[in-house]
């Protein structure tokens, strides 16, 4: 697998799943640190070249291990653009990509497993699944954390638990998160309450991508908060718990909605529609609430045309992508024209029913 061909393909965890109408995807991250190096944040190049050695003298390993084929990636080598579209397929962070010298990532050929080294922590193991299955995500990144663990010690206290860079990692240093599509709470008014009564169970409501990141298209991270005092059994099993209400609560807004006001819901759909159909220039933004409110017309059978072709444009309108596709040669213009442009063609393909 080459970087070109993670750059192109299409992230395996964007797909249908369990719970798909409202669970665009899952995903468990582990934070491990080397015993006796300094995190990241305080470490000289001599430090963070020694991570990366012996980082790279596990991808060999990683992939005979768990049967895919692991490619290392040194993101100084990148282009920014390239940088941008690892961390719009979330294969690496804003943070990393942002500092890229001495920084590397290893992943997996469909894209669902990733490792960030000198991220925040020296390992950031990540693996993504399409709709609601921790468990089997967990047990994944397990394999990738026993990987690792046979090469280098990490740090780890009897009392603490793994020693990470953000104190709130410290303990099984798990977060387990679920990337949520909500349109019907966001419409009915009822987002904040829910982020608050998740709040008082110890989860996390963040925008599409984690701490610090603006909500987009209705879609929201929900993840633990607190990583220590539990087992990361114990932490799946309650975020799942949980994320089954939000969704549960989310299937009833949408219902009440088709109940009380189909006429407005089935106008603004296929308003967003004829949109994405026709519009000349589409900011960011702006074309993910659209594809928001197409695919809560997907879900509610108003709209009939295949969810994949939201799914798609969502990752390959992001600017990275655009920027990507469009090449050095090409000529000048914005990018909220080439945005409108790739929409209006893919769409231009579909056969509605």
């Amino acid at each position: 697998m080459t970087l070109n061909n993670i750059l192109q393909q299409r992230p395996s965890w964007l797909a249908e799943g369990k719970e798909a109408d409202v669970v665009l995807s899952c995903r468990v991250r582990l934070a491990r640190n080397i015993a006796g190096a300094p995190f990241p944040a305080q470490a000289g190049d001599n430090a963070l070249a020694a991570v990366m050695r012996v980082a790279g003298e596990a991808v060999d390993e990683l992939s005979r291990r768990l049967g895919r084929t692991f490619t290392w990636i040194e993101l100084d080598k990148m282009t920014e653009i390239d940088r941008a579209v690892l961390v719009e397929k979330h294969l690496i962070s804003p943070l990393q990509a942002g500092n890229p010298r001495l920084r590397a990532a290893i992943v997996s050929d469909d894209g669902a497993v990733s490792v960030m080294v000198n991220e925040e922590d020296h390992f950031r193991i990540q693996v993504m699944m399409p709709g609601l299955g921790l468990e089997n995500v967990l047990e994944i990144a397990d394999k990738v954390d026993d990987v690792l663990e046979e090469g280098m010690n990490f740090a780890f206290d009897e009392k603490f638990g793994y020693l990470t860079a953000c104190p709130t990692n410290i303990g099984t240093a798990l977060r387990a998160t679920a990337m949520l599509h909500m349109p019907g709470l966001v419409l009915v008014r009822q987002v904040d309450n829910m982020a608050l009564a998740a709040a008082r169970v110890g989860l996390i409501v963040r925008g599409m991508y984690g701490e610090g990141s603006e909500v987009l298209g209705d879609i929201f991270q929900v993840s633990n908060q607190l990583a220590m005092g539990y087992s990361e059994s114990e932490l799946v099993e309650s975020m799942t718990n949980m994320v089954e209400q939000i969704a549960s609560r989310e299937r009833l807004a949408r219902e009440q909605l088709m109940e009380k006001q189909r006429a407005g819901l089935e106008d603004m759909v296929w308003r967003s529609y004829g949109t994405l159909s026709c519009a000349r220039l589409l900011e960011n933004a702006e074309a993910m609430s659209l594809y928001s409110k197409a695919l809560l017309g997907i879900d509610l059978n108003i709209l009939k045309i295949p969810k994949e072709i939201i799914y798609q444009l969502m990752v390959d309108t992001r600017e990275g992508h655009i920027l990507r596709a469009a090449g050095a040669g090409t000529e000048p213009c914005s990018k909220e024209w080439l945005r409108a442009k790739i929409v209006r063609d893919r769409l231009a393909e579909v056969k509605l029913t």
